[in-house]
C-alpha cells in the first residue's frame, strides 16, 4: 500500500495492488423489487453495504420476506439478541436503499483503513476508484468495508469486467494483478448509482494524476439493472 500525491496537483491517491476476491452483498427494492427465493431466504447473504442512501421509492426491499422469517424464528426460539439485530435490520431495509453486487461496480476496503480519521489518504466510503486491470481503467467507488485481514475485494459486476468466469465463489485474477487507486475525501452525495457520474469524476481525477497513460482506456459501465415491470 502507497500513499502518493502528485508534485503539481496536490492530488493524493491510496494505492494499492493485490488479487481481487469477490463480494456478492446489497440489495434495492426500488432498483431491483425481485431476487431469487434462494438469496432471500439466505441467513447468509447480507443485505446492506457501507454505501446507502434513502430509498425514493414505495416498493418493499425483497430480502424482507426473508428476515421476517428469521424473525419469526428467533422470537420462537426466545433468541433475544437475535430478535433485536433482526429488527433492527428490517427498519434499516424499510429506510434505506444500498449497492448491488452483482450490477454495480464497487470495491471494499478493510474496516480499519476506513475508520482511519488521522491520514489524508485513508479511504473513505463514497470515494472514487480507478481498478486498473491490463489496460483497461474501471470507474467504481468504495462501496463497502470489509474484513481487516483482506485486502483486494469488489463487487462481482466489477469481477465479471475483469473476468467474465467469475462468480461469488471463483477470483476472476489471482497475483498482484490488479491495481486500485482510491481518491480520498472525494465522496460526492450518497444516492443510487450512475454511472456516467462516476466515470465523469473518475476521468477528472486520473487527468489531476496524470493521465490516462498511451493505450490505456477507460470502461464506461452499461446498465444492467432488469427492467421493471409496470403492473396495473
Amino acid at each position: 500500500m502507497l500513499e502518493l500525491e502528485h508534485s503539481q496537483s496536490k492530488r493524493k491517491v491510496f494505492l494499492f495492488q493485490t488479487d481481487m476476491d469477490v463480494v456478492s452483498d446489497g440489495s434495492d427494492g426500488d432498483r431491483v423489487p425481485r431476487m431469487p427465493d434462494k438469496i432471500v431466504n439466505s441467513a447468509n447473504y447480507q443485505p446492506f453495504t457501507s454505501y446507502g442512501w434513502k430509498k425514493t421509492g414505495e416498493v418493499e426491499n425483497p430480502m424482507i420476506t426473508g428476515w421476517n422469517k428469521m424473525l419469526a424464528e428467533a422470537k420462537a426460539k426466545g433468541n433475544s439478541s437475535e430478535v433485536k439485530r433482526l429488527s433492527a435490520g428490517i427498519a434499516d431495509l424499510r429506510r434505506r436503499s444500498f449497492l448491488i453486487a452483482e450490477y454495480d461496480p464497487f470495491v471494499v476496503i478493510p474496516v480499519f483503513i476506513l475508520q482511519d480519521r488521522e491520514s489524508a489518504w485513508a479511504p473513505n466510503v463514497g470515494d472514487y476508484v480507478a481498478v486498473i486491470h491490463g489496460k483497461k481503467v474501471y470507474p467504481a467507488i468504495v462501496g463497502d468495508g470489509g474484513p481487516n485481514f483482506k485486502i483486494g475485494e469488489a463487487s462481482l459486476r466489477m469481477a465479471k469486467a475483469l473476468n467474465p468466469k467469475s462468480t461469488p465463489y471463483t477470483a476472476p485474477v489471482s497475483g498482484l494483478g490488479v491495481t486500485y487507486i482510491v481518491f480520498p475525501r472525494t465522496s460526492g452525495t450518497w444516492k443510487a448509482p450512475d454511472y456516467s457520474s462516476w466515470k465523469t469524476e473518475c476521468a477528472k481525477l486520473i487527468d489531476e494524476i496524470g493521465g490516462l497513460g498511451e493505450g490505456y482506456e477507460l470502461h464506461e459501465w452499461s446498465n444492467t439493472l432488469p427492467k421493471i415491470s409496470k403492473e396495473k
